[in-house]
């Protein structure tokens, strides 16, 4: 292991980063999807065309996506773990840069 003085500035940045999202924050490895839905009432202002809007979380389990509501009370927290995992997506991505360019120097 490399002692983390070995790294460059912009790569401890980045493992940082990462090393604070994944021990201190909550996060989910899916998507949000907004669907709109009929209910099937006669009366309801769906009949007309205006459907009702709900969120699902949309994550693969296995070879098979699987959607999940998201009550709307919890729909400001999910929103912000999707976002953690996000940030941790593209940290590890730019840690790979780095990586990478140093193969490539040689």
């Amino acid at each position: 292991m490399r002692h983390r003085g070995n790294f460059s500035v912009g790569e401890r940045e980045f493992r940082a980063r990462l090393t604070q999202i994944v021990s201190q924050k909550v996060f989910i490895k899916a998507g949000i999807v907004k669907m709109v839905r009929r209910c099937g009432k006669v009366n309801c202002r769906c009949a007309q065309g205006e459907g009702h809007q709900s969120h699902y979380l949309s994550m693969r389990e296995g070879t098979k996506r699987k959607m999940i509501y998201i009550p709307a009370s919890m729909e400001k927290d999910v929103r912000e773990w999707v976002k953690n995992y996000k940030g941790i997506q593209e940290a590890i991505d730019r840690i790979s840069e780095y990586r990478l360019q140093q193969i490539r120097q040689g």
